[in-house]
């Protein structure tokens, strides 16, 4: 029976790769039924399942069915399961957008991840950390796990690294590097096609798509982002778009003007839905305006120094040492620049600075 069990959940973890989400929790709901006194796959199973509820946004199963696991394997002492729940859990409540509580998520699951010694997963919680980072525009701790990373642009395709990969294609084009960022993401997109991973694919092609748009070509954005939608629409993922934040708001839009009345439309809506209520702040723009419409007033050439700098990652402290000039005056200049850019943050002001080749 254990062997039967242990072979359910690695068919179900292969389901997930595969974005066969609905089987996988079919399958990772029968361990949890037989697992009985054997906890250790009722964990994995409880895992599973809470990563599938999170990425289709049923954040409140997710948090609950993850907690279980946290418990469970907190119960008898199972180090490496803990480590995985609790890492899972962090992701869910990083999708609330509440500080405090993912601050503190992130603090038990690296703690809990560097105690089970295992330095992958060590890494892929710090990767998935930085990803709440970058959407929070603090470039600056971004930047120092960049630098103290032993992940390399020029790494072979693996697996167990595309979390790293991918955290680092984000904060390329976080920095208006999506030329490289692109460059990445067709060699491991590449590796993730022949090896039958539609959920990675259905990752990399949004990615791609916000990388195009940065350049300023919507065509080719528009031509990938639907690849992605179609592959995501039959499993309900949710969160994959979602996480990508006003960017995503503004290529949606473009998709769903040109597929009012077609098949999938009604699932461009619900995404754009969820992602209009977890960003308020954006709901009076226009949704491409991220993308497509020009500074409402014209830079001057130090503000436009200023934001090659701000592009380059460095803090407000370094730029002005740079310039010599005082801090106060570079966050002057730095609140001028969001302001003629109609955004809130540098990680937004660099995004819309490539669309609009400012730098």
């Amino acid at each position: 029976m254990p062997s039967i069990l242990a072979d359910t959940i690695r068919l179900g973890d292969l389901l997930v790769m595969q974005s066969k989400l609905h089987q996988a929790a079919t399958l990772y709901s029968s361990v949890l039924e037989a697992a009985g006194e054997r906890q250790t796959f009722a964990i994995r199973a409880l895992t599973g399942l809470g990563d599938i509820a999170r990425e289709r946004n049923e954040l409140d199963r997710a948090e609950a069915l993850l907690e279980q696991a946290v418990t469970l394997a907190s119960k008898i002492r199972d180090k490496l399961r803990l480590a995985q729940a609790a890492l899972m859990l962090a992701r869910a409540v990083q999708a609330r957008r509440s500080a405090g509580r993912t601050m503190e998520a992130w603090a038990n699951a690296l703690a809990l991840a560097q105690a089970c010694s295992y330095t992958g997963l060590v890494e892929q919680a710090q990767a998935y950390q930085v990803r709440g980072w970058l959407q929070q525009g603090r470039m600056d701790e971004v930047i120092r796990w960049q630098k103290a990373s032993p992940f390399s642009h020029d790494a072979s395709p693996n697996y167990q690294q595309e979390v790293m990969a991918l955290t680092l294609v984000r904060m390329l084009m976080a920095q208006g590097e999506a030329g490289e960022a692109l460059r990445m993401l067709e060699h491991w997109h590449r590796h993730a096609r022949a090896q039958g991973r539609t959920g990675s694919e259905i990752e990399m092609l949004a990615l791609s798509a916000l990388a195009y748009a940065q350049q300023g070509k919507a065509e080719q954005a528009v031509q990938l982002l639907p690849q992605a939608l179609l592959l995501a629409s039959p499993e309900r993922y949710i969160r994959v778009f979602v996480d990508e934040g006003a960017q995503m708001v503004a290529m949606l839009s473009l998709v769903l003007s040109g597929w009012k009345g077609k098949t999938g439309a009604d699932y461009v809506r619900k995404l754009l839905s969820v992602l209009q209520a977890e960003q308020p702040a954006q709901d009076s723009l226009s949704p491409a305006k991220l993308h497509w419409e020009p500074p409402i007033e014209p830079l001057s050439s130090r503000e436009r120094k200023v934001l090659r700098l701000l592009s380059a990652g460095l803090s407000n402290a370094e730029i002005a040492a740079e310039l010599v000039v005082s801090i106060n005056t570079i966050r002057t200049q730095a609140r001028s620049i969001y302001h003629k850019l109609n955004v809130k943050n540098r990680h937004e002001a660099v995004a819309a600075a490539q669309t609009w080749k400012l730098l």
